[in-house]
């Protein structure tokens, strides 16, 4: 509980920071459920005026609602709408274009979740701690997985990323420990920072050819990691991108790659082997730091520095080849 209520004060002063706090108060109510009006036609849900209607459990929304005479088509679940609620089921109707920002942030008993194709955005923190939703299916219309949407849904064992996604957000599935596989499409050309941090039960990725852009520490401590397939498209493995993947054994690097960034395998205490293909030219600090199963090392021609550390703490490494590009070496490289 403790857990829960400090990333909620977390995403509220986040959203009063960004501006995303929506005015308390509510147009009018029809069978329980809270509605603003967008336009003469549409209206969005919204929560209980001051307060979050906590008692929400199964909730069918509605394609129209009428009131005062007028009727109105249901086109958005709005920004916080049923916040830390007691959610069990709902269902979208396909009027729904777009989904609010923390529309369902810590709804903490929602297990299961269908969003219909008219859905095309889906706001940051949208699902933050849906600790029990098991699976959900993204729409074929939505564009981008936004920040911080599916972080802390620890009972996400499985998810498609449709065609239609071109980027994921930073921490978008930070934490998601129950995700074990993950196929990002090539589609997709930009990963954020922390995207699927301390996802503890992924077991392999595969990362598209459209993606040119991995953020920082986008897998670190996936500690079951044991494969990963980057195709080509990748320019950099970023700063920490495989910290702590303790089970990686092996990657295999893209040609397209020309930067292994700082501490990007640090930690990876499993990686027997690793080819560092020739269009790599910089290998920076204490980028295989600890790869304590690392037992040879070929360098190819193409690297023209290699920063201090870089093969600190590689303590089976019994043979290593540098190539004749290189002119700098760093302090302490196999300290």
């Amino acid at each position: 509980m403790k857990h829960s209520r400090f990333y909620q004060t977390v995403v509220a002063i986040a959203m009063m920071l960004m501006g995303w706090l929506p005015s308390l108060a509510h147009d009018f109510e029809v069978d329980g459920i809270c509605y603003n009006i967008l336009s003469d036609n549409s209206v969005e849900v919204t929560y209980n005026g001051s307060s979050y209607n906590n008692d929400y459990e199964d909730v069918i929304i509605p394609e129209t609602v009428t009131h005062d005479g007028s009727t109105y088509s249901v086109t958005s679940i709005g920004e916080r709408a049923f916040y830390d609620s007691k959610l069990t089921s709902i269902k979208i109707p396909n009027s729904v274009t777009g989904i609010g920002n923390s529309a369902f942030a810590f709804c903490t008993s929602l297990t299961s979740l269908e969003i219909p194709n008219s859905v095309t955005s889906i706001g940051s923190y949208a699902f933050i701690e849906c600790s029990s939703l098991a699976s959900i299916e993204i729409p074929n219309g939505v564009t981008d997985i936004d920040e911080r949407v599916f972080s802390f849904c620890t009972s996400l064992t499985s998810l498609e990323i449709p065609n239609s996604v071109t980027s994921i957000g930073s921490s978008a599935f930070y934490h998601c420990q129950g995700l074990t596989s993950i196929e990002i499409p090539d589609s997709v050309t930009s990963i954020g920072d922390y995207a699927f941090s301390g996802c503890s039960g992924l077991t392999s990725a595969v990362i598209g050819n459209g993606v040119t852009n991995i953020g920082e520490r986008a897998f670190v401590y996936c500690s079951s990691l044991t494969s990963v397939e980057i195709r080509n498209g990748v320019t950099s493995i970023g700063v920490r991108m495989f910290e702590g993947c303790t089970s990686l054994t092996s990657v295999e690097i893209p040609n397209s790659v020309t930067c292994i960034d700082v501490e990007a395998f640090n930690m990876c205490t499993s990686l027997t082997s690793i080819e560092i293909p020739n269009s790599v030219t910089s290998i920076e600090n204490h980028a295989f730091f600890n790869c304590t199963s690392l037992t040879n090392i070929e360098i190819p021609d193409s690297v023209t520095s290699i920063g201090s550390f870089a093969f600190d703490g590689c303590t089976s490494l019994s043979s290593v080849v540098i190539g004749n590009g290189v002119t700098s070496i760093g302090h302490y490289v196999f300290f």
